[in-house]
């Protein structure tokens, strides 16, 4: 459990770390692109082609599954997490910095991103800002 803990820890920090704050203008999306949700982060990281869409995404049994690109290649998958994903940072410009359930901020990343089971000390990743 542990080694699964730390493999996990390790995927997180190596690719959120690295998500992109650059805005895209979709038909259906404008902004920075970044999706945070309760049980699915989306996020652009440096491929090796240039940003390539990752997804972060807790399935119904529970397990956290790792892919890329519109094909979503599965990268990697760990069972039985019952992870949450929760966001860090200040939404609206007078607000405090707090913990928010929903990510609706398409103007810049969250600085952080806490995984919780409820149980063990939670994962908490630092994003890359430019602020």
């Amino acid at each position: 459990a542990v080694d699964q803990r730390n493999k996990l820890e390790n995927l997180l920090n190596k690719n959120l770390s690295s998500a992109l704050s650059i805005k895209v203008d979709y038909k259906d999306y404008r902004g920075v692109y970044f999706v945070g949700r309760p049980t699915i982060v989306k996020y652009l990281f440096p491929g090796k082609n240039g940003p390539e869409k990752r997804t972060i995404e807790r399935d119904n049994n529970g397990s956290i599954i790792f892919t890329r690109g519109i094909l979503k290649d599965e990268i990697a998958s760990f069972k039985n997490t019952q992870t949450k994903f929760s966001y860090f940072g200040k939404i609206k410009p007078r607000e405090h910095k707090k913990w928010h359930a929903i990510w609706v901020d398409n103007t810049k990343l969250p600085e952080l991103i806490k995984f919780s089971d409820g149980r063990d000390n939670p994962i908490i990743v630092k994003t890359w800002r430019e602020d």
